[in-house]
């Protein structure tokens, strides 16, 4: 299984909108200061904005021609933090593991609490889920609220022009 950004498969006793292959997965995170730890078994994470991640995915049952990707929601949009495949993995492999810095997309969100889901399918079957992911630090990330802002006045604008073709 290939990982993507904060954890790998979807994690924390997230809420499995699928999981017929049994994947489950872990992270450790750290941002210099601190330890965080996400496990299968939660719903939900704290997360720091950046720092890096220890992460490992399983299955229990081998894929083939697999891929699959982890994506975090921010207001109108899902911003997708990492991905992998697809993969003929030829080698039968039912795990992986690595180290991945987390993205920095994180460091212009506010504080506060997003969705994180992702999936990861094969030949044999898929599994699919999402965990709730607290963003750590101050609610005062002026880059942050500057982006937000434009990502509200934007997704504002997109209604307003949709309605005036209609």
């Amino acid at each position: 299984m290939g990982a993507g950004a904060i954890v790998s498969a979807v994690p924390a006793g997230a809420e499995f909108t699928e999981n017929k292959i049994g994947c489950s997965g872990s992270a450790t995170i750290t941002d210099g200061a601190k330890t965080y730890r996400v496990s299968a078994d939660q719903k939900e994470a704290k997360v720091p904005r950046k720092g890096t991640a220890e992460w490992q995915g399983a299955i229990a049952t081998t894929t083939h021609n697999h891929k699959g990707e982890v994506r975090l929601s921010v207001a109108f949009w899902d911003i997708t933090v990492g991905s992998w495949g697809p993969s003929p993995n030829a080698a039968n492999e039912k795990s992986r593991s690595g180290t991945k810095k987390i993205p920095s997309a994180l460091e212009q969100l506010p504080a506060g609490k997003y969705k994180l889901s992702g999936f990861h399918q094969g030949d044999e079957g898929r599994c699919a889920g999402k965990i709730t992911v607290e963003v750590e630090g101050s609610i005062l990330n002026i880059p942050g609220i500057v982006s937000l802002a434009g990502t509200v006045l934007t997704g504002a604008g997109l209604a307003v022009a949709g309605k005036a073709k209609n």
